[in-house]
C-alpha cells in the first residue's frame, strides 16, 4: 500500500508540473495579475538602468573636468612658484655660515684683510684663514722667535732677515677679487660681523677634481713657491694635481705674489699632473663658460654662467642656471637707473644673459645664487679707484634724480646716467612719504656717505638732518674743535656725552672740571647741554673713539693756544697743558691729540723743587713754554 500511495503522489505532481495539452494551472485572474506584475518589473528595471547611466555620464564629465582642472592647477602652481622666488638683497641673515661670496680686497692690515662684498657688506679675513702656506710661515716665525729668545744678540741679529713677520701687503693688493667662504656672521660678543676664509681647500671643496677642474673653470689657488718662469699653485684638493701661472701673466696684471698669496684664476690647459692657469680675460665675449658641473653645489662665486630669464619683476630678474638652480639679479646688479617700464622692455622671459655668480647661499633648504651683469663684475675689474677723490665723503649734491626703486632702496642718477647712487629707505627726511614725496623722476638734495667698491656706486642720504650736519664721520672732527655736548651718563670715572647729535664721546675724570668733583652727577645732569673741546680722535678699524674735555681753562682758551701736533710747538710759545703723570724728576704734560711733553722739576717753579707733587697735581691745567 505504501508503494501505491507513492506512485499516485508522483503522478499527481507530474500532472501539476507538466499539464497535458499545455493547459495552465493558473486561473485567468491569476494570469492577469502575473502579467501586470511583469510589466511593472520591466518598467522599474528600465528606469533603474537610466538612473544608473546618467550618473556615469556625469562622472565621466566630472572626471574630464577634474583632469583639466588638475592641469590648470599645475600650471598655476608653477606660476605661483616662479612668483614666490624672492629677489634677496644680501644681508647678515642671508649669508649664514657655509655660504660662499665673491669679494674685493678693500683694506690690508697686519693681521687681517678687509673685503668689500655685494650690497655694501664688509667681511674680515684673519691671517690664519688665508692659506696653508701662510700658516706654515707663521709657525716658522713663532719657532724662530722662541729659539732666538734663548740665543745671544749676535745670533739673533744674523737671523733677523729670516724671521720677519709675513707681510700681507706684499702678497695682496687692493681691488683684487677673491672667492670666500662665510665662517661666521656673529662675533664672540653677539654683534654682527662676517668672518671669512679664502683658503683654497675650503672655497674649492664643492668642486670635483675630474668633473669641475676642467678647462675654463674659475678656481682659487694659493702660491706654493715662486720659480724662475712663474709660480706653482695649490688648489687645496690634496691630490697630485698642481697649478702653474707664468711670470708673464703675473706681470700683465701687476699682481703682488709671494709664497702664501691667494689668486682667483682660470684654467687654460690641464693634463693629469698640471693645470696651466691665467687670469680671466677682461673682455666678456672672449670669456668661455663651463658647459657642465658635477652638482649644484659646484656653482661657486666667481664663475661666469648663462642665466635664462624666468621672470621680469620691478625689483629685478629671476633666472635659471644650468636648468637646475634658481638665481636672482637685483636692480643693484643690473642697471639700477632703469624704470620698471624700461626693465620690461629691455629684458624678456626666455632670453639668456651672461652673468657672474657673486654669492651662493641656502634658503628654505634650497641652494640659491645671487648673480650680476654689471660690467665690472663680468670683467672682474676695479673701476672706482678715484671715486671718492671726485666726490669725497660729505660732498653735497644740490640735485639728484630718482630713477628706480626697490623694497629697500631708492636708486638715483648723480650725473646724467654716468654715476649711479643708492639711498636706503631709512635715510630720507623724517615725516615724508616714500611713495608721495620720492617718486621716480623727482629731484632732491643728497649727500655722499660712502662708496661701495664692489658694486661701484655711491651711498647717499636724503635726510635733511644728515645733509645739514657739520660732520658725518668721527674722523672728520678736527682735534681742538669746540663742540656742544649732551650728557648721557655720569660716573666718578668719567662722563659719556653725545656731540653734534651724532657721535658718542668720553670725558675722562681729570677733564670733567678744573677742580676735582666728589659728586659730578650733581653738576652734570643727564640730558643737559655743556660746552666742550675735542681732546683726541682715535680710529681702530671701522670704529672711532672721541675724547672731550669740559675744563673751562681749556674750553675757553684761545684757538691759537691749542696745540694738536708737534709741528705747532714753537720755542718760547706759551700754551695750556694738563698734568698727566708725575715722576721723581718732573712730570709729563699732555696737549691735544697725542702730543705730550716732559716738564722737569727745574722748570716747574722758580724755587727749588724736590718733589713735583708739592707743586702740581694730576689733572691740573698749567701754562707751559
Amino acid at each position: 500500500p505504501d508503494a501505491k500511495e507513492q506512485k499516485s503522489l508522483l503522478s499527481s505532481a507530474a500532472e501539476i508540473s507538466f499539464p497535458r495539452g499545455g493547459a495552465s494551472v493558473l486561473t485567468p485572474i491569476e494570469m492577469m495579475e502575473v502579467a501586470t506584475q511583469a510589466k511593472s518589473d520591466v518598467l522599474f528595471e528600465s528606469q533603474a538602468k537610466s538612473d544608473l547611466s546618467e550618473p556615469s555620464k556625469k562622472k565621466a564629465k566630472k572626471s574630464k573636468k577634474s583632469k583639466v582642472s588638475l592641469l590648470n592647477k599645475d600650471e598655476e602652481n608653477e606660476e605661483e612658484k616662479a612668483k614666490k622666488i624672492t629677489i634677496d638683497t644680501l644681508s647678515y641673515n642671508i649669508l649664514n655660515p657655509g655660504s660662499y661670496v665673491l669679494g674685493m680686497i678693500k683694506q690690508i692690515n697686519k693681521m687681517e684683510i678687509i673685503m668689500a662684498l655685494a650690497d655694501n657688506l664688509v667681511g674680515f679675513v684673519p691671517i690664519t684663514n688665508i692659506s696653508s702656506e701662510l700658516v706654515k710661515l707663521l709657525h716658522e716665525y713663532d719657532d724662530q722667535e722662541e729659539s732666538d729668545s734663548d740665543s745671544d744678540n749676535e745670533e739673533s741679529s744674523s737671523r733677523e732677515t729670516e724671521r720677519q713677520f709675513p707681510s700681507l701687503s706684499n702678497r695682496f693688493k687692493v681691488g683684487q677679487y677673491l672667492r670666500a667662504k662665510v665662517v661666521s656672521n656673529i662675533n664672540d660678543k653677539g654683534k654682527k660681523r662676517i668672518e671669512l676664509s679664502i683658503e683654497p681647500e675650503k672655497v674649492n671643496s664643492p668642486m670635483e677634481e675630474k668633473e669641475d677642474l676642467v678647462e675654463n673653470a674659475i678656481v682659487q689657488a694659493s702660491v706654493t713657491s715662486i720659480e724662475d718662469h712663474g709660480a706653482i699653485l695649490n688648489f687645496g684638493k690634496n691630490t697630485h694635481l698642481s697649478g702653474f701661472i707664468s711670470k708673464k701673466e703675473l706681470d700683465s696684471t701687476a699682481s703682488v705674489v709671494q709664497a702664501g698669496s691667494v689668486l682667483l684664476v682660470s684654467i687654460s690647459k690641464i693634463n693629469s699632473r698640471t693645470a696651466t692657469c691665467k687670469f680671466p680675460v677682461a673682455v666678456v665675449k672672449k670669456q668661455p663658460i663651463v658647459a657642465a658641473v658635477s652638482s649644484i653645489d659646484a656653482l661657486l662665486p666667481g664663475m661666469l654662467v648663462d642665466a635664462i630669464i624666468e621672470g621680469v619683476l620691478p625689483q629685478g630678474l629671476t633666472c635659471k642656471v644650468h636648468s637646475l638652480c634658481d638665481a636672482t639679479i637685483t636692480l643693484q646688479h643690473m642697471n639700477s637707473l632703469l624704470s620698471p617700464d624700461e626693465i620690461k622692455h629691455n629684458y624678456s622671459v626666455g632670453s639668456v644673459l651672461k652673468a657672474r655668480i657673486i654669492a651662493t647661499y641656502t634658503k628654505n633648504g634650497t641652494t640659491k645664487l645671487a648673480i650680476s651683469i654689471l660690467p665690472n663684475h663680468q670683467t672682474l675689474t676695479y673701476t672706482g679707484k678715484d671715486a671718492l677723490e671726485a666726490f669725497p665723503i660729505g660732498h653735497i649734491f644740490d640735485t639728484v634724480t630718482i630713477r628706480g626703486k626697490s623694497p629697500n632702496f631708492l636708486f638715483v642718477d648723480v650725473m646724467s646716467g654716468e654715476i649711479p647712487a643708492q639711498v636706503h629707505n631709512s635715510r630720507v627726511t623724517k615725516g615724508k612719504d616714500l611713495d608721495l614725496n620720492y617718486k621716480i623722476g623727482s629731484t632732491h638734495q643728497a649727500r655722499v656717505l660712502d662708496y661701495s667698491m664692489f658694486d661701484n656706486y655711491y651711498i647717499l642720504t636724503m635726510d635733511k638732518e644728515q645733509i645739514d650736519a657739520s660732520f658725518l664721520k668721527a674722523t672728520e672732527i678736527p682735534v681742538g674743535q669746540k663742540v656742544t655736548c649732551k650728557v648721557e651718563k655720569v660716573s666718578p670715572e668719567g662722563i659719556i656725552v653725545n656731540l653734534e647729535n651724532n657721535f658718542q664721546a668720553t670725558v675722562p675724570d681729570i677733564h670733567i672740571s678744573d677742580i676735582k668733583l666728589v659728586y659730578p652727577e650733581r653738576k652734570f645732569k643727564i640730558g643737559a647741554s655743556v660746552k666742550g673741546r675735542v681732546l683726541n680722535v682715535r680710529a681702530y678699524g671701522s670704529k672711532s673713539f672721541i675724547t672731550v674735555t669740559l675744563k673751562r681753562s681749556l674750553v675757553n682758551a684761545d684757538d691759537e693756544e691749542i696745540v694738536t701736533s708737534y709741528d705747532m710747538l714753537d720755542i718760547g710759545k706759551k700754551v695750556p697743558a694738563t698734568v698727566q703723570k708725575i715722576l721723581p724728576s718732573g712730570c709729563v704734560v699732555s696737549f691735544f691729540g697725542n702730543v705730550s711733553a716732559f716738564l722737569p722739576n727745574a722748570e716747574i717753579s722758580e724755587t727749588y723743587v724736590r718733589n713735583a707733587n708739592d707743586f702740581v697735581k694730576v689733572g691740573q691745567t698749567v701754562k707751559v713754554r
